[in-house]
């Protein structure tokens, strides 16, 4: 169907335009109904944006203009969009202007907190608003509006004024805005340069000029595998720490609630390896409204005459936790009601009164008010001032007198429920709608502040919240939860949509050949295919890009069977994610603005990064020439788009297959074929691991070698504690605590919430980690070594006395780890600490944090390529990098093999040819840095001699005809330490590159077993074998005999444990290697 033209309340085709007025003309008018059309896709996109928002007014300006252009189909009614507009941006217009005097007055870094939330949350939702109207910049180049009678060309002339104004001055802002957001005081006075000086690039005026342009960027190694947080670029470092800072923020609320929850649980007595048996005492059926596939006799869904599948809206029964109200059948019985009296005829229409009355009848019967004076309290404590009336303003209605019977008038529902009707001075305080007319109408509380009538609450409730402490808890956790969620939470009782665990799946399915059947079809599904919880729905914007949210998981409805009856599990891990949304959501201002700086969005240019090196302790350069590259401005904006906006992996599909999904499994099975049980490993990794924090410890910057031989004491003294806990529900002990209060073991092996809180420890062999406890165990030992060290060199005030931080602890009589009253100790200085000790644990151990996934981590063939890697890079990086601020770190770091030769010339120079002072004066006089890479790659080279000579000792005490298993494993620790320790300068790297992805061995082997049951199928030509005849080995070797069946064995390589088993009891096999270099 052509499209169609109205002039002058006439249709016209476009070639009938053409005909009666000419080209220009024609051109003119097609342009402002392409505008039109366009302006109102943009608005429908903000109102699906903001339907998430708590800013209902918003939303309702939003839906005002909608409701403009729907009746607008003439061409000349245009100016009604037009005047909404101009009146809507001078609103936002004025609004900035306020901003930008108060920041004028009153620097941004100097307003409270809540102030500054405020400008960032008003200057979003300015400039999201005026998206809709940046089309309107296709209108600006029309002349001939004499035609239109009723269109004013000065209309459209201050509505782009405003618009260039908002976007000139909101470039005014961001930067001083941004540049608050990262600083950190006390991170900019840590960091100090060898003469004294501060860093200068952390200072506030420093970093507004770096937004703009950056130091230096990063190179493409770094990019792709280098950590944001420790990132050479200040920026990149300082806005990953305020991020991490945020997400810390939500990691202690984890911590305390999971306290609280375990302590409870673990009182609790009950099947605890059941969960639908343990809960069933907190569970009801709900009712739950869906959209579900129509099916046909056989069960299958129906398929229109167009190929689509159909869809149809049923009640749902799914189990859910008792709650105060059974809110599902007060929204069923609302939605009868509803459907029963139909839509809200408008105010206009002669049917409105009696509709209104009967709706007002309604929720006097099936709702009540709850106190307003304390939601209020706690609102305003919580919100900034726009939050505040925004909340207040969707949560309170304006009612007409009319709108009410004889029964049900102001006066007697005053008198009935007082606290329903808002008094005309609460009205004038909060700024509602100035329309209000006392003798008229008045105001009542809706929304938040209702709950169902008596007639709905469940009296099996208030009983298990009085008398269960455990119930309690977790129903409050689900609660606050789920309220911080909004318009995105679940349904009032449905369980958080989390999918049951291998083992609940085959308790609940029990000998039931289709429910097991089931169960694989799930996992094939869970483990390969995409799922609709695997993404979030991404909103396209008119230019095609995605508008991004904070993520919410757990939310989207998965199929009743399939949800976790484990309250523990699936309410733990709806609190993680709601504490993260909430305190990511609070601060999604800022990102979005960041971003626009990064890309160069909103009137904003493109933050810039210069060609040459720069001095990244002293500061900029004079003069400067942007560089082509923006790879610091990649990795940000990978980086946010992970953390902040849940987008861990680039999506890559073949038709329904992710293939994320499958090298996750290529990944998994290769680290269980290579990982489980490997005694030789996990001895290496703990030889290595406790060498590099010795080394550290020499170096004396962040703890000390006595501090490190205390550690070790202290760590082996709690052995027994560590396996006490792996029997436990939750960590009891002091020290495995302590691990968790400063998240010192960083690692994707680390179990999450759910691995080992819902059963006893025969359960738990069932999760993969315990296939790893070689090498977990080695992680665990070399990583809280490093926190006992610098806790033991870490001073702090105890009544005033000066004590390691250690001893500031305790537990209390519940078995939860505090504080001791007189401990000087903020949440800040534990951040910190914190922070410093990841840093030095990543340098030392490599970056496996999930915060901290490199770039290339997030493509599926990354993921491959640096499988047992990740070290790599923060080891070169440690060796030889060059000279910049660590964030993370909190202190000027270079690399200590490369800083240390440097040295050591410069000291030659200096005592030899310049002849000031002697070798050994001159290296004490060295700053702390230099002298601890001079130490470090002394102890290095000290090491590498005593390995040596190790070697030569173990290689001549072996006899050719001995089969000395203990020298052999002694020879295989020796060369795989070497090898670590001469990384970079030995055939370890060629090895590294001559064998790009580390899982092609282990699927090599799946191949091999494959090829060889063909083999075994089919004849030889040769008459060798017949059909269906196993080969077998014509000569012995190590790992089978002649004879041996070739199909056995090569199934038992592709088994975990064997192949690491294989190794163990054979170590000559790798050991040999030594034997030629040692002349042997």
């Amino acid at each position: 169907m052509s499209c169609k033209y109205t002039y002058n309340n006439k249709e016209y085709s476009y070639e009938e335009l053409l005909e009666e007025l000419g080209n220009t003309k024609a051109k003119e008018i097609k342009n402002i109904k392409s505008t039109k059309e366009k302006i109102h896709d943009s608005l429908k996109i903000m109102e699906k944006i903001y339907s998430r928002s708590k800013n209902k007014t918003l939303l309702s300006n939003i839906r005002q203009l909608q409701n403009d252009l729907n009746f607008a189909n003439d061409i000349d009614l245009f100016v009604s969009l037009l005047n909404n507009g101009n009146k809507y941006l001078e609103q936002v217009y004025k609004r900035i202007n306020s901003i930008k005097s108060l920041m004028n007055e009153l620097p941004f870094y100097k307003l409270d907190n809540q102030t500054k939330q405020d400008i960032v949350h008003q200057l979003n939702e300015a400039m999201s608003f005026i998206q809709a109207f940046n089309i309107l910049n296709e209108l600006e180049t029309i002349s001939t509006y004499q035609d239109y009678k009723d269109i004013d060309k000065k209309v459209l002339s201050d509505t782009l004024y405003y618009k260039r104004e908002i976007h000139k001055d909101y470039v005014d802002l961001t930067y001083d805005i941004i540049s608050d957001w990262i600083y950190d005081e006390s991170l900019e006075s840590r960091i100090v340069s060898k003469d004294g000086e501060l860093g200068g690039l952390l200072s506030r005026e420093s970093l507004k000029e770096q937004l703009k342009l950056g130091v230096v960027d990063i190179n493409v190694f770094e990019k792709l595998l280098g950590a944001s947080i420790s990132s050479s670029d200040p920026i990149q470092g300082l806005v990953a720490s305020k991020v991490k800072e945020l997400l810390e923020q939500a990691r202690m609320k984890d911590f305390n609630t999971e306290k609280t929850l375990m302590y409870e649980y673990s009182k609790k007595s009950g099947n605890k390896d059941n969960p639908s048996e343990f809960n069933a005492p907190y569970l009801r059926d709900i009712l739950s409204y869906e959209e579900v596939p129509v099916l046909d006799e056989k069960g299958k869904q129906i398929i229109d005459k167009d190929g689509a599948p159909l869809y149809e809206y049923k009640y749902v029964k799914r189990k859910g936790i008792i709650t105060d109200f059974n809110y599902d059948l007060f929204y069923k019985t609302k939605r009868e009601f509803f459907e029963k009296i139909g839509e809200n005829p408008g105010v206009f229409s002669l049917f409105y009164s009696d509709w209104a009355k009967k709706v007002a009848q309604f929720f006097k019967i099936h709702t009540q008010i709850i106190n307003p004076e304390q939601l209020i309290a706690e609102k305003r404590r919580n919100s900034t001032p726009s939050e505040f009336k925004n909340w207040l303003h969707s949560n309170t209605a304006e009612i007409e007198n009319y709108e009410y019977d004889d029964t049900t008038s102001y006066d007697e529902m005053l008198r009935n429920n007082p606290n329903a009707v808002i008094t005309e001075e609460f009205i004038q305080e909060n700024d509602l709608p100035s329309s209000y007319e006392p003798s008229s109408s008045f105001f009542i509380f809706t929304g938040e502040f209702t709950s169902p009538s008596e007639i709905y609450r469940n009296k099996e409730f208030s009983k298990l919240y009085k008398t269960d402490s455990y119930f309690k808890e977790l129903y409050d956790t689900y609660k606050n939860s789920n309220t911080v969620l909004g318009n995105s939470g679940l349904l009032m009782g449905m369980l958080p949509q989390v999918y049951k665990g291998g083992l609940d799946k085959l308790f609940d399915a029990g000998l039931s050949i289709k429910e097991q059947k089931n169960n694989v079809i799930n996992y094939l599904d869970a483990n390969w295919g995409v799922r609709s919880t695997d993404n979030q729905l991404g909103i396209l914007k008119l230019d095609g890009s995605e508008h991004k949210n904070v993520p919410v998981f757990y939310t989207s409805l998965i199929e009743p069977s399939q949800v976790s009856l484990d309250l523990l599990q699936s309410i733990l891990l709806f609190s993680k994610m709601s504490n993260s949304f909430n305190v990511l959501s609070r601060n999604e201002g800022y990102i979005s603005i960041l971003s626009d700086i990064l890309e160069g969005n909103n009137g904003l240019e493109a933050r810039k990064n210069a060609t040459q090196k720069v001095n990244s302790v002293k500061g900029l350069l004079n003069k400067v020439i942007p560089a082509s590259t923006n790879n610091s401005n990649e990795q940000l904006m990978s980086f946010i788009n992970a953390v902040f906006y849940g987008e861990e992996e680039y999506k890559s599909t073949i038709k329904d297959i992710s293939l994320n999904k499958i090298s996750n499994n290529i990944i998994k099975y290769n680290a269980i074929i290579t990982l489980s049980g490997n005694l030789i490993s996990m001895f290496n990794n703990s030889i290595w691991g406790n060498y590099s924090s010795f080394n550290e410890a020499m170096a004396g910057l962040y703890f000390t070698g006595s501090n490190w031989a205390k550690a070790q004491g202290k760590y082996t003294a709690n052995i027994p504690e560590f396996f006490l806990d792996l029997g436990r529900t939750h960590n009891q002990s002091l020290i495995t605590q302590l691990i968790d209060y400063f998240d010192a073991i960083q690692g994707e092996y680390k179990n999450e919430y759910g691995h080992n809180v819902s059963g006893n420890t025969a359960k738990k062999l069932f999760q993969s980690d315990a296939l790893f406890f070689c090498t977990n165990s080695a992680e665990h030992q070399i990583q809280t070594i490093s926190l006992l060290a610098m806790m033991d060199n870490y001073k702090v005030k105890l009544n005033g006395e000066y004590v390691p931080l250690f001893e500031i602890f305790y537990k209390n009589d519940r078995g939860i780890l505090s504080i001791k009253e007189g401990a000087e100790f903020t949440e800040k200085d534990r951040y910190n600490f914190m922070n410093r000790l990841h840093a030095v644990n990543k340098k030392l151990h490599g970056n496996y944090n999930k915060f901290d996934r490199a770039l290339l981590q997030r493509h599926w063939f990354g993921k491959l390529i640096i499988q047992f890697r990740k070290y790599i890079y923060t080891s070169y990086v440690r060796k030889f990098g060059s000279k910049h601020i660590d964030v993370e770190l909190q202190d000027i770091t270079s690399g200590y093999i490369s800083g240390a030769f440097s040295t050591l010339f410069s000291l030659l120079k200096q005592s030899i040819i310049e002849k000031q002072g002697n070798f050994i004066s001159n290296l004490k006089n060295l700053d702390k840095e230099d002298k601890a890479n001079f130490y470090r790659t002394s102890t290095d080279l000290v090491f590498l001699g005593a390995l040596l000579t190790l070697g030569m000792l173990l290689a001549n005490a072996k006899d050719d005809d001995d089969d000395d298993f203990l020298v052999n494993h002694l020879l295989l620790q020796q060369r795989r330490v070497k090898g670590d320790l001469l990384f970079f300068f030995g055939t370890d790297l060629y090895k590294l590159l001559d064998t790009p992805i580390p899982a092609m061995k282990s699927n090599f082997l799946i191949i091999d077993a494959l090829t060889q049951v063909v083999s075994d199928i089919f004849p030889t030509n040769n008459g060798e074998k017949s059909w269906f005849e196993h080969e077998k080995y014509k000569i012995n070797s190590k790992y089978h005999k002649k004879g041996d069946i070739k199909l056995n064995y090569k199934l038992k390589r592709i088994l975990p444990w064997y192949h690491t088993y294989q190794m163990f009891v054979n170590p000559e096999l790798q050991a040999n290697v030594f034997y030629k270099p040692l002349g042997r």
